[in-house]
């Protein structure tokens, strides 16, 4: 991972944590970078007014002792096989927040943890706790299935080359695409999606010639994505671009490809606009039923 030297990885399902740990240590790797494996966790109970302050006191520090105890236990098998590894239980009502806390904490460059799911949705409906981790969270997260990377993966770099304002941030989603497909031994894919013309064009432009009017969307598109990569050793096998949503998109590109892992950026919006609105980032993510790696 490009200036990445510490890596946290948030421990949430026990069932998950051998394989969330497995790609943060192939990362790790590759990266020579230090591990922070971390486990934030709350029982509502424990603070119940029904317990006396030192009775509340003595079950959250045995609670706490069996979690770092399982910590210990989980990271056992790679001690030796990264730079250094380290743990640590966290007590938070928000695990977002405490995963923040964490990373703020120990100077992480990156944070991994497995992809929730609200249960009854399906399998590409994130729950609240991503989404609040993505849009707070000052550093990339990587979002990732409980399952192991296949062989020779393909890495989907999704970018706006037609939006100045995002250039660098374009450029970085694209090295970082690069470094991840790299180190998993895959191809890159670049994509990128632009909005449906010929509804907007109305009646008065009746005899415009559509398809032309995409050709020439797309030779400007392919022009910016040469100059994005230009002078770079960025290694793109095949440059994508659709017309329609990008969520809408990428999804069907991700399912026609198998992609392994989707790397795109985001201008998180603050505020109220933000969680009413969301953004495209998120939009994308929710469709998105792979690995994902989010860049501000």
């Amino acid at each position: 991972m490009l200036g990445v030297d510490r890596i946290l990885v948030a421990v949430e399902d026990r069932e998950d944590a051998v394989l969330v740990l497995e790609k943060a240590k192939q990362l790790a790797q590759a990266a020579d970078a230090a591990l922070e494996v971390v486990r934030v966790i709350y029982e509502g109970f424990v603070d119940l007014d029904v317990h006396e302050v030192e009775h509340s006191q003595e079950l959250k520090t045995f609670i706490m002792q069996a979690e770092e105890t399982f910590l210990e236990e989980l990271v056992e098998p790679i001690i030796g096989s990264v730079k250094s590894i380290e743990t640590a239980t966290i007590w938070h009502r928000d695990h977002w927040h405490g995963m923040i806390d964490a990373a703020v904490d120990c100077q992480a460059d990156l944070i991994i943890k497995a992809a929730n799911v609200e249960e009854g949705f399906g399998a590409i409906v994130h729950t609240p706790q991503d989404w609040n981790l993505l849009r707070h969270s000052p550093i990339p997260v990587m979002l990732v299935k409980p399952s192991a990377w296949v062989a020779e993966p393909v890495v989907l770099a999704a970018i706006d080359p037609l939006n100045e304002a995002q250039e660098e941030l374009n450029k970085r989603v694209l090295a970082e695409a690069d470094h991840l497909t790299k180190i998993l031994g895959g191809e890159l894919h670049v994509v990128t999606a632009y909005p449906f013309a010929e509804p907007w064009m109305g009646p008065v432009t009746v005899a415009l010639d559509f398809e032309k009017v995409k050709r020439e969307v797309e030779d400007a598109i392919k022009l910016k994505v040469d100059d994005l990569t230009r002078g770079t050793d960025i290694e793109v096998r095949y440059v994508v671009i659709e017309e329609g949503k990008p969520s809408m998109v990428i999804k069907q590109l991700i399912e026609t490809t198998n992609a392994e892992m989707l790397v795109l950026g985001t201008v998180a919006r603050s505020g109220v606009k933000g969680f009413v609105l969301g953004n495209t980032a998120e939009t994308i993510i929710h469709y998105t039923n792979c690995d994902a790696v989010v860049l501000k």
